[in-house]
């Protein structure tokens, strides 16, 4: 009988997780039948015809964020007197004086900008900015959280996309300023583009029921108002107010080319506070609106559509339960000689295939480099196992109605790799979680011993998957405890939080986790995990492929200085060989732009670069010091001879082939004169010969992506010298 009991729920669970990979069919279909619609514009308005907006800018305890989004907000390119910035500070640290300082010396420069600050959160982010629209002064509202960079040109992109007096809303596609900062933001970084690539634009025309998604967007006040206003009886306002305003016939439009940077959680407990977030307040807005959504005269289709997007989250409770049974469906497979293992692993696998297809979709979509970034799936679907845990007890608390307070995600201006969160302040506490991870990994581990023994092979993939995503998240947890250097008193309150689950651990094992010994452990089980993971070898490597470029899309390239960035033009070099396109063409010669972080723990930089040979990779050098010349990037040019790219350096070093010996590494620190040269790239992909004179040395072999002709002439220069001063060390 408890057999029969097993079985019946596994394949529930099974059943339950495939509506939702299934669905996943329709919304690549929507997604593919539109495509051609992704780069829709809108005509331009002028400046005498521009409406009123309130820049609201919603804020609480974020002091190394603060200044980057209140200069953006200033920095918009719209009419001085049509817009103000709302500063909603409810901060109760230093944060507060920073603001009114940023406000007071924005709003000496002309800007229209107030700082508005309450004693008392009530309604947490959504009280926020209820209290700040009920001060504005705007016909629209721009929203954006502190962790965004706002566009220069997002107003006058979005504002003509309010062509219909029904547009109640214009949602922006979120970009990521610090993906490749590690493996967890580059997970991160690829469960996000699902749904901003491929599920918010399918929805929109696919005409079904949508989401602002609190940040990056526009909305038209008269809308909020109408919708019922910002309520806080769920913790993702967003979503609740996106409903209700679309439930009164208000609509909502993705804008697929319209894009906002923002940073992702660089913190695993970060993370898991986000995540927590996000799926108890869906389950919760799902909760208040399934009963209006149902009783609404609209098409049956959009009906369930709106009831899978707003349940969507109810999947991790089924697969933390499949994770739980899995290890028992191998005994009764064994045991009781219950032959269904196979059957249901072939159907989980072709459900599964509905959600890699959603997530390939999104990465051709986005990304030009998107082979290698699917590569990375395995690793996704681990860590979202991994994360089941915490996100099953977020589904249940939402659906049945426990409330808990809003709990934001720390931000670091963290923007790409050699910065450090460690050492500054904000913490996101371990969870409970951390223990089941651990508990649920090693149960599943043991399976894995059990599945070898007993010879029921077909167990494995998904056992070993589980027991990766398990402990996965688990070590990147106590390790990012251990270093954030809070200590072993919050993990003893976590385990004294979850007294059976502490029961159900080896005694030893909650005193080894501040351990040194254990600190090695963690290390060597992080790479024994990742190995595991199909793809992870491939997206972890801090040294890039061979055939891996830093060039981008034009979307991913900022059309002015980000916040904090100096720029450099470039110029055509005089030592550059004319090229028979330019003598055909009659161009003036090549021309660009270089945005570079002047200061801090890493270098980062934007290269921009027209009237280049088609087709042909070039090498960004940069020179430091008049002396040192190193290979930092590789860029390809499009079919119009321009190129463009991205990196970030933690230290002047050699990223690229550049000959026998490559030239010692330079710390980020003290002052150093940083040159800019752009050169063709003739090194021959993948030599590794010294004699090639295009490899670096043998101890740390360099990849080479050039042309292979053999031509190194420069194109481009810096205009003029760029002075340097970073504080980390190497």
């Amino acid at each position: 009988m408890l057999i029969a009991v097993i079985i019946v729920l596994y394949c529930i669970a099974l059943c339950m997780l495939s509506v939702l990979s299934l669905n996943r069919y329709v919304l690549i279909s929507l997604f593919r039948k539109n495509a051609n619609r992704r780069h829709e514009s809108a005509p331009p308005i002028a400046d005498a015809e521009l409406p009123f907006v309130t820049i609201q800018l919603p804020i609480f305890n974020e002091y190394y964020v603060a200044e980057r989004i209140i200069q953006s907000a200033c920095d918009v390119d719209y009419p001085r007197d049509r817009f103000e910035v709302q500063v909603l500070d409810d901060s109760t640290d230093e944060t507060l004086a920073l603001t009114r300082r940023l406000v007071r010396e924005h709003r000496a420069r002309g800007i229209e900008i107030v700082h508005l600050h309450r004693e008392k959160r009530t309604g947490y982010k959504s009280g926020a900015l209820a209290y700040g629209l009920e001060r504005a002064r705007g016909e629209f509202v721009a929203v954006f959280d502190a962790d965004f960079v706002i566009p220069r040109d997002f107003l006058r992109r979005a504002v003509p996309h309010f062509d219909s007096p029904k547009v109640g809303v214009v949602q922006a596609r979120w970009t990521y300023l610090n993906e490749d900062y590690s493996v967890l933001t580059r997970a991160t970084a690829l469960g996000l583009d699902g749904q901003f690539i491929v599920e918010q634009p399918a929805r929109f025309w696919g005409d079904l029921f949508l989401t602002f998604n609190g940040t990056a967007g526009l909305l038209r006040a008269s809308c909020i108002r109408d919708a019922g206003g910002w309520q806080h009886d769920t913790i993702t306002e967003d979503l609740d107010l996106s409903y209700r305003a679309q439930l009164n016939g208000w609509k909502i439009k993705y804008i697929w080319d319209l894009t906002c940077d923002s940073e992702l959680p660089a913190d695993i407990h970060g993370l898991k506070a986000q995540q927590f977030r996000w799926t108890k307040g869906t389950q919760e807005t799902a909760r208040k609106l399934l009963p209006s959504l149902w009783r609404a005269k609209i098409p049956f289709w959009d009906k369930l559509q709106g009831t899978a997007h707003l349940l969507g989250n109810s999947s991790y409770p089924f697969l933390l339960l499949v994770g739980l049974l899995n290890p028992l469906m191998v005994i009764a497979a064994h045991q009781y000689d219950v032959r269904v293992l196979w059957p249901l692993s072939a159907y989980f696998l072709f459900s599964l295939f509905g959600t890699f297809a959603y997530y390939a979709e999104a990465e051709r979509a986005g990304h030009a480099r998107w082979i290698p970034r699917v590569l990375c799936f395995p690793l996704f679907l681990g860590a979202s196992i991994g994360l089941s845990v915490n996100n099953a007890q977020a589904a249940l608390e939402g659906l049945l109605g426990k409330k808990s307070p809003f709990i934001r995600t720390p931000k670091y201006h963290i923007t790409g790799r050699g910065q450090s969160w460690k050492e500054k302040r904000y913490r996101s506490p371990i969870r409970w979680s951390t223990i089941g991870e651990l508990v649920l990994g090693m149960y599943t581990l043991t399976a894995i011993g059990y599945a070898i023994w007993v010879k029921e092979y077909g167990a494995l993939p998904f056992l070993v998957l589980f027991a990766g995503g398990y402990l996965l998240i688990a070590v990147y947890s106590i390790r990012h405890h251990i270093l954030s250097g809070l200590g072993r008193h919050q993990l003893e309150l976590a385990v004294d939080s979850a007294p059976a689950l502490a029961a159900a651990l080896p005694a030893e094992i909650p005193s080894a986790m501040v351990s040194h010994k254990q600190r090695v452990g963690s290390e060597i089980a992080i790479l024994l995990i990742a190995a595991v993971l199909l793809g992870t070898l491939s997206c972890g490597g801090s040294e890039p492929a061979l055939s891996r470029t830093d060039s981008i899309l034009e979307s991913e390239m900022p059309p002015r200085a980000p916040a904090g960035f100096d720029s450099l033009v470039l110029v055509s070099s005089k030592r550059a060989a004319s090229s028979t396109s330019d003598a055909q063409s009659g161009s003036e010669g090549p021309e660009g732009i270089f945005y570079y972080s002047p200061s801090g723990d890493s270098f980062e930089w934007y290269m921009s670069a027209r009237s280049l040979d088609p087709g042909v990779r070039y090498r960004l050098e940069l020179n430091v010091d008049d002396s040192l010349n190193y290979a930092a990037g590789s860029v390809m040019a499009d079919e119009t001879g321009r190129a463009l790219g991205h990196g970030t350096l933690g230290e002047f070093i050699d990223r690229y082939c550049v000959g026998a010996v490559s030239t010692p590494s330079i710390a980020l620190s003290g002052e150093h004169t940083v040159a800019v040269r752009l050169k063709r790239d003739g090194s021959s992909p993948g030599e590794s010969s010294a004699e090639s004179s295009v490899t670096g040395p043998a101890s740390r072999p360099l990849p080479c992506t050039g042309n292979g002709d053999g031509r190194f002439d420069y194109v481009l220069h810096e205009q003029k010298a760029a002075e340097f001063t970073g504080s980390a060390s190497s």
